[in-house]
């Protein structure tokens, strides 16, 4: 009876043995294992969207796993960031957005009752480029004061914009100057852009997609965004040196769902600094116009913070 008990005995030491040497491999495995979804938050076609298909090549060189590009449109960023935030937290669900569908987008789905999430229920690992945010015109408006001019002889204005900020930007605009202006929303510059050439629009927001149309005559650049100025068009006055009191910055994020392991955090942190670095990736936003200014992890969630209270802040002005 001994005998068989130490056999038995031995033969479950054996099999638990086995089954270790099956699981840990697993258990231990590398990330990534499988493809790599990168949810991008605008249209195919885009500025954002051509930068976000060079990440993607990068990244799948880098990592050794496919990596898909699926686009994902809508509610200026909401769409993709409410899917990542639902995936889980294993690196294989990533966001490609501006940093406005996490530090803007938040308030302005608080005044619709809506409140989906935060810009802290992400991981954000990085900003990889300014995008150029400009309004632009038809060549028979040459600057900002025609704009205006234009909109009290007609009693009003339209515009095509590219997302909830900026068809809120614009209304803080519209109430300063004392003008109508509609916004007419559109999934990105490759829609916005033909809706002005064929005269649906009076004016447009445009992510830098305008460049190849104003370098032809068939645009005029009328104000930037950003207090920085368009890296393309230092000419161009911004809105701040125009008289109003905005500096919005739009950088385009990458992000994960909040609870991301650190180690998948690190290296995707990694393989983002060595994409931005290579040739072809400078070359690339040569052509887009587009400054990199890269920011790691914990610069990005600084920045997110900082573009929060600023949106806090426009808010509560437009409530008065």
């Amino acid at each position: 009876m001994k005998l068989l008990n130490l056999r038995r005995s031995l033969l479950f030491t054996w099999t638990l043995i086995i089954a270790c040497v099956v699981l840990i491999p697993a258990a231990w495995a590398e990330y990534p294992e499988k493809p790599i979804n990168l949810i991008v938050g605008f249209k195919a076609g885009g500025t954002s969207d051509t930068v976000a298909r060079f990440l993607a090549r990068s990244l799948q060189t880098q990592l050794g796993q496919p990596v898909l590009v699926v686009n994902k449109p809508g509610g200026g960023g909401t769409l993709a960031a409410t899917t990542v935030k639902k995936s889980a937290p294993d690196g294989y669900n990533i966001a490609v957005i501006t940093n406005t569908a996490y530090t803007f987008m938040p308030y302005f789905m608080a005044m619709q009752k809506k409140a989906l999430y935060s810009w802290d229920d992400f991981t954000h690992l990085a900003t990889v480029g300014e995008i150029q945010l400009a309004f632009v015109g038809p060549p028979s408006v040459k600057n900002w004061q025609d704009l205006l001019a234009l909109g009290r002889q007609k009693g009003g204005l339209s515009v095509a914009s590219l997302s909830p900020t900026t068809a809120l930007i614009t209304r803080f605009i519209a109430r300063k100057e004392g003008i109508s202006i509609k916004s007419v929303p559109f999934k990105g510059g490759s829609e916005a852009m033909p809706a002005l050439l064929g005269g649906h629009t009076d004016f447009a927001v445009s992510g830098g997609i305008h460049i190849k149309y104003t370098r032809a005559g068939k645009m005029n650049t009328l104000a930037a965004f950003s207090g920085d100025g368009l890296a393309a068009e230092p000419e161009v006055p911004t809105l701040r040196q125009l008289g109003y009191d905005i500096d919005f910055g739009v950088s385009l994020t990458v992000s994960l769902p909040k609870g991301t392991p650190p180690e998948i955090v690190q290296k995707l942190e990694l393989a983002l600094s060595r994409a931005v670095q290579e040739k072809e990736y400078a070359d690339l936003m040569g052509k887009l116009m587009i400054p990199v200014n890269f920011r790691d992890a914990a610069q990005t969630t600084q920045y997110m913070k900082n573009q929060s209270v600023y949106s806090k802040q426009l808010f509560d002005f437009l409530k008065q």
